[in-house]
């Protein structure tokens, strides 16, 4: 019985820190301005919004990494100002594969104070 109780109180505990901690977050938003990192741009690059002015210096990343399956794992990119990313029907949708590894760790790895956890609204 006491083993089972630590063993419970191990889990909960992990998942609490995961999340508190913006590198383990698995759906989240940055709010991103462009000249924080270099990897900023190079997501817009891929997605083809580098010359967009709605998006070239600042603007929402939304990151849903839930999935266990590669191909369910998306971003969506929207205009900084728009509040509701989910039901903006002007955001753009992106497999999470078609970025490059780097940009993926970066995204992952980063740990601004822009970086909101949107799995505490499930």
């Amino acid at each position: 019985m006491k083993y089972i109780f630590i063993t419970i109180f191990s889990i909960l505990s992990i998942d609490v820190n995961a999340q508190d901690n913006p590198e383990k977050y698995r759906y989240f938003t940055i709010y991103v301005n462009v000249e924080d990192a270099e990897f900023f741009k190079s997501i817009l690059d891929v997605a083809g919004l580098s010359d967009n002015p709605d998006y070239n210096k600042q603007y929402q990343l939304v990151v849903n990494l839930i999935s266990e399956d590669k191909w369910g794992k998306f971003v969506v990119i929207v205009k900084y100002d728009s509040p509701d990313a989910d039901k903006d029907p002007k955001a753009l949708r992106y497999a999470w594969e078609q970025f490059t590894q780097e940009d993926r760790n970066s995204i992952i790895n980063w740990t601004g104070k822009n970086k909101i956890n949107r799995e505490k609204k499930l």
